[in-house]
């Protein structure tokens, strides 16, 4: 079951360069957030990944087909 939605490979040029154009505006949008704002976007993510380590434990393994994910979540 992976959840990439296209394969690295088959990735193009123009396609790469979109994503990063992406990245440099939403780069751009947040460092003009506050230490507070950043924070809380911080704590989010690190909230969603304890909250759903099993699930993108088991994406990463199916991505990658590197690894194991352990029975003990």
């Amino acid at each position: 079951m992976s959840h990439c939605i296209q394969d690295p490979a088959s990735t193009t040029n123009s396609q790469v360069q979109e994503l990063v154009e992406k990245a440099r505006v939403a780069q751009a949008a947040f460092e003009s957030f506050s230490q507070q704002q950043v924070d809380a976007i911080v704590k989010g993510i690190g909230k969603y990944v304890y909250d759903n380590a099993e699930m993108l434990a088991q994406m990463a393994v199916d991505e990658t087909g590197i690894g194991v994910v352990a029975a003990r979540f």
